[in-house]
């Protein structure tokens, strides 16, 4: 039978467990792991996830959704204004803050937006997992 198994797209983390990894030794080990403290504060380098919300869209009529944006990715390598970069690094993960962005003038004809940016997440910079490493190998 399938079993569908989902992961998430942080590097070190995949969440498909074999049943024999279900022992109280482990279980205690990954408790322990999920009740360490988040990271509330970021530095370049880390990895982030976020959402972008317009708030003025000329083209937005009163029944019509706001666009939302979902980011993931490294901060100072993703390309961004910044007005964004400058607001997501005094976040600390779920806060929301709308920021007043000037395009420049060689585009959108020097327009401005209100933009809705909300912090999911902030982990640590860290190196993605080598499989060779982090597979269980037989006796040679």
């Amino acid at each position: 039978a399938h079993i569908p198994q989902y992961a998430d797209g942080w590097p070190d983390i995949y969440h498909a467990y074999h049943p024999e990894m279900r022992t109280p030794e482990v279980l205690k080990d990954w408790s322990e792991m999920l009740r360490a403290p988040r990271q509330l504060a970021m530095s370049y380098g880390d990895l982030i996830s976020f959402t972008l919300t317009t708030l003025s869209n000329a083209r937005l009529a009163a029944e019509v959704e706001p666009d939302v944006y979902c980011v993931r990715g490294r901060i100072g390598g993703i390309k961004m204004l910044p007005e964004l970069e400058h607001a997501l690094m005094s976040m600390s993960p779920g806060d929301e803050e709308i920021v007043h962005i000037a395009y420049p003038p060689w585009e959108h004809e020097n327009g401005w937006a209100y933009i809705m940016v909300k912090l999911i997440d902030i982990k640590p910079y860290g190196f993605q997992p080598i499989v060779a490493d982090t597979v269980l190998r037989g006796v040679a």
